[in-house]
């Protein structure tokens, strides 16, 4: 066929989609289509190259578009770039805004693709004209990123690659106020029909880095070549990329979009690690909308100061995650106060240690400025004297306000102090100087002597409230934060009693916060509370914990300045380690940017991190040490409970718990809810029991780091990897002390023995046998050991019926170790057993060294009806 004859008034030949080719593309076959109808206006030549022209024509009132190849000899595969182009658009479905091509027919007697013309601009021509207007700024530009990747990311939903994303192929437009991009010449596009193939994978990567180049142009970046000059706080991986810097004149573009750009350019790169890249446009689009919902936060321009130069990690005191649902609970209190009568209310907020007690209460602050108001803060010390902490709260206050508010406001509250404490003020100044100078106005207190505090307990208290009454008005609200109620002595608890209480203070909201860890603190704190309620004085409660997996994925975020969706593998590592708990996450931050498991890469300036490394790194002994300090302030009977529990795994039922426990049932009720509230353990069925943090668990069975270890006979040992212990677990095993920890689990797998009834006894025989196993050194007579040998056999009969040959190995090595030479004589039988069940776990799991061993001692004693092969087996394995 003369390809070169094609003409209106000889219908052409086109190509449709088909069968998928064997690389998952789709291959393409002829059909016929009809000639182009005549057109309302000449066609307009818009674009000229060697290959192509690009023309614009009106037809019944619709702009069109013709690519025409002007080259004299056309070739086929020009012809069926052509015919790509019409089978890629009509695959795609019509929300996809990709070239919409009518038909491929002839004009002005060469071969010409007939489409519907975009309406918009070029991007890169939108660039160019973007960069002279002050008005087009990076929040601007990143409505136009959105766009362009919603499109590239509809392509891929469509299993369609693009494989040609250039600033000159998108065109741009705006749509109901925002923007849309549509992509032009689908020439290289390719269809897919399965997304796993390899060549689907190839073909998104380098959409993917083709959209970083585009991202690059689009906010102003330009690509500086290679680079010889050595790259400080780099990796080896990193430095065999190819040292790509992006940059603009300002040197100004934030640190958020730098992570995301520069990690768009690794897409598919063999020397970059999983968690660096990006595997889909969904990630991307979700990255950039994030950025788009806080433009002021995530657009700041980036500043590499000097201690992210020095590879420093460092912390803003301002953040703040996880805790939208408690903030808003303080909010609506404080609106409350404000609204409804000025009636105070105090809001209590417990919680652990470093769960961010007080990063809560201080989120008051910035509705309190928006209403006039002020906080007032005291904080408690353990070792600081506790009786001025109010005082001084009250003295920074008054400083503050004599130096910030304006005059006519200052004598309006030094006119009301006046007005209800009158001459009571002398009293007050020796403890709150600065009040003194507020009242410069009325009183010449600088030259007076004034009445010691000590002079009257009850009357300074009084006059304490007066003040804290004259000084709250509904322009002007008062927020008093006492922080670490805890270590607060009674005489500090009373003047909070008195002041929540005073019928006359109006327009104050008071804010405790306490460690919810110490029973005795706790009580006392309770009571002055319960004292406040039965006043009826309004009354909120705010309880606390760890955050949760998106909440520590946000704070990583933000402060590494990476898009969600690549900080995420490393927060998930973090919260797991950490459980979740704010003031541990900082902490092992600290510590993976320490150990150089965290850092800071000036060849992609951003912070980069080796994920398998910060997985295999063990718990941080301060979160362990802090829950075992916690545990150990809790009541003696729950502390005993506790130790059981942590003999009995990371999941047990409430029947294995009975067992365990020596009280009766309903000190066990008791147990159980009090450990339930606090957090220890969470029920996740009617009788099944479950760490708090052990959740983050995946398959560990048992976890004691002693079971593993069978001291009978030192040369037969059935080897074990170690299982990871949880943080709460590994804390309540500590409560045990380390040098009676042998006779505690033989003693607690004894009594499980003893209590349990027959029905019962298959079901807790696992627990039951490996406390006791994990005691083995203890146990000196023969009978004894005979008895705790059958048990052993027992449990490992159990787990080979269940194919758990390694746990098998492990029960049933420990019931060798037991039975002795003359085991070999009184019970004959049951010995050639327990070596015949030990012999088949052993050789399943490949443990042919102890194998070896168990076969030798049966040889010596006389047997042939050992079942498996030969020795020489053995050491041909070995």
């Amino acid at each position: 066929m003369d390809l070169s004859t094609l003409s209106l008034s000889k219908p052409p030949t086109e190509y449709v989609t088909a069968a998928p080719s064997p690389n998952g593309a789709v291959a393409l076959i002829p059909s016929i289509t009809a000639a182009h109808p005549p057109s309302d206006s000449p066609p307009r030549l818009v674009h000229k190259s060697d290959r192509t022209a690009i023309y614009c024509v009106r037809e019944n009132g619709i702009d069109k578009g013709i690519k025409v190849l002007v080259s004299g000899n056309h070739t086929e595969d020009q012809i069926l770039r052509l015919v790509r182009e019409q089978s890629v658009s009509n695959f795609l479905p019509l929300h996809v805004r990709g070239r919409h091509v009518v038909d491929v027919r002839g004009f002005k007697g060469a071969p010409a693709l007939h489409f519907e013309w975009a309406k918009g601009v070029a991007l890169d021509e939108w660039i160019r004209n973007a960069a002279s207007r002050s008005d087009v700024d990076d929040a601007v530009r990143l409505r136009v990123a959105i766009a362009i990747v919603e499109t590239l990311n509809d392509f891929h939903k469509s299993h369609v690659s693009y494989q040609n994303l250039h600033c000159s192929n998108i065109i741009l437009d705006t749509f109901e106020g925002s923007y849309v991009a549509t992509f032009i010449d689908l020439t290289a596009a390719t269809i897919y029909t399965t997304s796993s193939s390899k060549s689907w994978v190839k073909a998104v990567n380098k959409d993917l880095r083709d959209l970083g180049n585009v991202l690059k142009e689009l906010f102003g970046c330009e690509r500086q070549g290679d680079t010889d000059a050595p790259v400080r706080n780099d990796r080896l991986d990193s430095n065999k990329r190819a040292k790509t810097q992006m940059y603009r004149k300002e040197d100004d573009l934030p640190m958020f979009l730098v992570s995301l750009i520069s990690t768009l350019g690794l897409s598919g790169d063999i020397f970059a690690s999983v968690t660096e890249t990006y595997s889909n446009t969904r990630d991307v689009l979700y990255d950039l909308q994030y950025i788009a919902k806080n433009p002021s936060a995530y657009l700041r321009p980036f500043v590499l100061d000097e201690a992210t130069k020095n590879n420093r990690l460092t912390f803003r005191h301002d953040m703040f995650y996880g805790r939208q649902s408690e903030k808003c609970m303080l909010i609506h209190a404080l609106n409350s106060v404000i609204e409804l009568g000025g009636q105070p209310m105090l809001t209590m907020i417990s919680g652990s240690p470093g769960a961010g007690k007080t990063s809560l209460a201080e989120q008051i602050k910035k509705p309190l400025d928006d209403e006039g108001g002020y906080l007032i803060r005291g904080k408690f010390e353990q070792n600081s004297p506790q009786d001025f902490v109010i005082f001084n709260a009250i003295d920074a206050f008054f400083s503050q306000l004599h130096n910030d508010s304006d005059p006519q406001f200052k004598s309006e509250v030094s006119r009301r102090i006046h007005t209800s404490v009158g001459s009571g003020v002398r009293m007050l100044i020796k403890s709150i100087p600065s009040l003194g100078v507020f009242m410069e106005e009325y009183f010449n207190l600088r030259s007076e002597n004034t009445v010691g505090v000590a002079a009257s307990e009850q009357r300074w208290k009084y006059l304490l409230c007066k003040l804290i009454a004259a000084t709250a008005r509904k322009e002007s609200p008062i927020a008093i934060l006492l922080d670490d109620l805890q270590w607060a002595d009674e005489d500090s608890l009373d003047v909070l009693r008195l002041m929540v209480t005073d019928p006359d203070i109006k327009y104050c909201i008071f804010l405790g916060t306490y460690r919810d860890n110490d029973a005795n603190s706790c009580n006392r704190i309770r009571k002055v509370v319960d004292s406040i309620h039965d006043r009826s004085v309004s009354l909120m409660s705010i309880k606390i914990g760890p955050i949760e997996k998106e909440s520590v994925n946000a704070l990583v975020a933000e402060l590494l300045c990476l898009p969600p969706r690549l900080s995420q593998p490393l927060s998930t590592v973090v919260h797991s380690k950490t459980g979740g708990v704010v003031l541990f996450v900082l902490k092992f931050l600290k510590s993976l940017n320490v150990e150089g498991l965290l850092w800071f890469s000036l060849t992609s300036r951003r912070w980069e991190f080796d994920t398998s490394k910060i997985r295999r790194k063990e718990i941080s002994t301060d979160v362990v040490t802090y829950m075992t300090n916690r545990m150990t302030r809790l009541p003696n009977e729950i502390q005993s409970g506790l130790k059981f529990a942590a003999c009995l795994g990371t999941k047990f039922s409430t029947e294995t718990l009975r067992l365990a426990f020596p009280e009766n049932d309903s000190d066990l009720k008791e147990f159980i809810r009090f450990v339930i509230d606090g957090g220890f353990l969470r029920e996740i069925s009617a009788d099944l029991l479950m760490w708090g943090h052990d959740q983050i668990q995946q398959g560990a069975e048992y976890s004691y780091s002693t079971l593993r270890h069978f001291h009978s006979c030192p040369d037969l040992h059935c080897s074990s990897s170690p299982i990871f212990l949880g943080i709460l677990l590994k804390a309540a095993y500590e409560l045990i002390p380390q040098d009676k920890r042998e006779s505690f689990h033989l003693l607690l797998g004894t009594r499980m023995y003893l209590r349990a009834p027959s029905d019962s006894l298959d079901r807790n025989l696992f627990p039951m046998v490996c406390n006791m196993n994990a005691g083995i050194r203890l146990i000196q007579s023969r009978e004894q050991k005979y008895e705790v040998a059958k048990l052993n056999f027992q449990a490992g009969e159990k787990a080979l019926s269940s194919s758990a040959f390694s746990t098998a190995g492990r029960f049933l090595v420990a019931a060798v170790n037991l039975l002795d030479e003359q085991s070999w004589v009184d019970h004959y039988e049951f010995t050639l057993k327990v070596h015949d069940a030990a012999g088949v776990a052993l050789y399943a799991v490949g443990d042919f060294t102890t194998l070896k061993t168990v076969m030798l001692k049966v040889r010596r004693n006389g047997s042939s009806t050992f079942k498996l092969y030969d020795i020489t087996l053995c050491d041909q394995h070995l």
